[in-house]
């Protein structure tokens, strides 16, 4: 079974916080950390799920997240998202143009791995769409 967990940007300051998401009555995303001690608010469009795999150096792996096969660096690089109860990756959050990863569900909730390995050897995270918007512009 894999952690539920999100992280998100801090409103207002450039940290990020790991925890579990919520929002209250207005709509407002909070995310409290994982020993319980603390809740921020956060700016909803950065939430990012994370898939229950990590990559090649033992770096979680995050909705969000982009990307490349270190043995190729710099010929592509793919966003990970999430379409129909998977995690994907891709060159556009497109579900059209999406390869799963990891973690599928169905009605039920996360029960099948699609991958057998938590561990992608061949996946190296190079940065996010929220702090590194230019390296999307080649994935």
């Amino acid at each position: 079974m894999r952690t539920t967990k999100f992280r998100a940007e801090v409103k207002g300051t450039p940290n990020w916080v790991y925890g579990w998401y919520c929002e209250d009555y207005t709509g407002q995303g909070f995310i409290q950390t994982l020993d319980g001690v603390d809740t921020y608010g956060v700016k909803k469009n950065t939430v990012g799920e994370f898939t229950g795999i990590m990559d090649k150096n033992g770096v979680e792996i995050y909705e969000g997240d982009v990307y490349q096969n270190p043995e190729s660096p710099g010929a592509w690089a793919k966003i990970v998202s999430y379409h129909n109860g998977a995690f994907c990756g891709g060159d556009t959050s497109d579900i059209k143009d999406c390869m799963p990863l990891g973690w599928m569900g169905d009605d039920e909730g996360y029960s099948e791995d699609c991958y057998p390995e938590k561990s992608f050897d061949w996946i190296e995270i190079i940065g996010n769409i929220h702090q590194n918007p230019e390296i999307c512009q080649t994935a």
